[in-house]
């Protein structure tokens, strides 16, 4: 199994231009997914094939504005190696467990939809002194794993929660 990537600090991220684009979606060659409002693509960082973060966010909590945190998504492909899904899921989970230590699954769930099976995992935990929260997004295609990473703290969850849902269910694979 690949690497699950949970980036939690953006430092001066750079704007993707790229004018050939509607400014509502995120488009390559492999998928296309919903880019909201108030939301940009930036260059994704090693191991993402595309991220966005939340331009001009307002963050209350002094600890996360100090490392200039700003919520985010970003999107990964792994390789399924024909387990289960259960099993790929239960990987993925430990994966996060050996990252964070203190890292709890809050809910799962698992929702068809009109491009196919999505499945959810929710977790929070704490690093440097801030409560995060993160939406996994797990779809499963032939020997394709698509992993969509939607990161926040805890403040935010409540306003991005449904939102995040909405850009996950919008992930569809060309």
């Amino acid at each position: 199994m690949g690497v699950v990537l949970i980036y939690f600090v953006i430092l001066k991220p750079s704007v993707v231009d790229n004018v050939n684009l509607p400014k509502n979606t995120i488009e390559n060659e492999s998928f296309s997914v919903k880019l909201p409002e108030g939301w940009v693509e930036i260059d994704p960082i090693s191991g993402s094939l595309a991220m966005a973060i939340k331009n001009e966010e307002l963050i209350i909590d002094a600890t996360a504005q100090g490392i200039g945190f700003r919520s985010y998504y970003s999107v990964l492909r792994d390789i399924y190696d024909k387990e289960n899904e259960q099993e790929y899921l239960n990987k993925v989970k430990d994966s996060l467990k050996q990252s964070f230590a203190e890292i709890a699954t809050t809910n799962e769930g698992t929702k068809e939809t009109d491009n196919g099976k999505v499945y959810f995992i929710e977790s929070k935990f704490n690093q440097q002194d801030i409560d995060f929260i993160v939406l996994l997004a797990i779809k499963i295609k032939d020997q394709n794993v698509w992993i969509m990473s939607f990161n926040t703290i805890e403040e935010k969850w409540e306003e991005y929660k449904n939102l995040f849902y909405q850009v996950a269910e919008s992930f569809k694979i060309k």
